[in-house]
C-alpha cells in the first residue's frame, strides 16, 4: 500500500476526525491522556482512480488504556462524547441515549435512553 500526503503530529489530548462525503459522515474521536502519534493522509481506494482518507492512532508505552468512537451518520455528524473515570467507568453520551461502561473482572454494560418530552401525558 502507498500511503500520499501523510503528515504527522504528536498529542496526549483528544484526537477528532471528521470525514464528510456526500451525505454521510464518519467520525473517529479517540480520548486522550496518553502520548500518542498521529498519522493521517490519503490511501490507495477501491480502484486506481479513487483515494481515501485514512488516520492511524499509535498509543506510546506498552500499557495504555484508551477509547475510540466510530460514529456513522447522515447528513450532520451526530454528538457523542465519551469520558473515563479513574475507576473504570466509562460514560458514553448522544443526544438520545448514555451508555455506561464499567471496566473490571466483570464488564458491565447499560443503556439509559433520554425522553425529549417533559411531563406525562
Amino acid at each position: 500500500m502507498h500511503l500520499e500526503k501523510v503528515q504527522r503530529g504528536e498529542t496526549s489530548g483528544n484526537i477528532m476526525t471528521r470525514f464528510d462525503n456526500e451525505d454521510t459522515t464518519v467520525s473517529l474521536d479517540v480520548l486522550g491522556g496518553v502520548p500518542s502519534e498521529v498519522f493521517h493522509g490519503v490511501a490507495p481506494g477501491p480502484h486506481p482512480a479513487v483515494k481515501v482518507p485514512f488516520v492511524i492512532v499509535r498509543r506510546k508505552g506498552t500499557d495504555a488504556e484508551f477509547i475510540s468512537l466510530l460514529i456513522p451518520s447522515r447528513g450532520a455528524s451526530q454528538t457523542i462524547t465519551a469520558t473515563a473515570r479513574e475507576d473504570g467507568t466509562i460514560t458514553v453520551n448522544s443526544p438520545k441515549w448514555v451508555d455506561t461502561v464499567t471496566l473490571g473482572k466483570v464488564i458491565t454494560y447499560h443503556r439509559s435512553i433520554l425522553s425529549t418530552k417533559i411531563g406525562f401525558p
